[in-house]
């Protein structure tokens, strides 16, 4: 079953450059979660100061990265297990600005 960061992207115009899909799925996903919640920076701040939580999230955000890439991979006929470009990409895109600083080379020369 895919996840809601891999069907996102999916569901998003093929010729769409990567960033623009990158970058709907992982605001998607967030806006999802803070309209569950207006607690959200309350949920944020426990997660990180309770060791467990903080190493669940890492482990949860170490399975977005890896959905990003499989639809990333997926979208540009790559293979994810090989190719660095996606996983590198899918990480990236769920860091603001480290996104911001790559976006351009991620849809490469134009």
């Amino acid at each position: 079953m895919n996840s809601p960061l891999r069907a996102e992207p999916a569901a998003r115009p093929a010729a769409e450059p990567p960033s623009v899909a990158l970058r709907h799925a992982v605001w998607s996903s967030m806006a999802t979660c803070v309209d569950r919640s207006g607690q959200a920076l309350g949920v944020v701040r426990l997660i990180l100061r309770t060791p467990a939580l903080r190493a669940r999230f890492v482990e949860r955000q170490a399975q977005w990265r890896d959905d990003l890439a499989a639809e990333l991979a997926r979208r540009l006929g790559l293979d994810p297990a090989t190719d660095l470009y996606p996983p590198l990409a899918a990480g990236m895109a769920l860091t603001d600005r480290a996104f911001a600083t790559i976006a351009p080379a991620l849809d490469g020369p134009g």
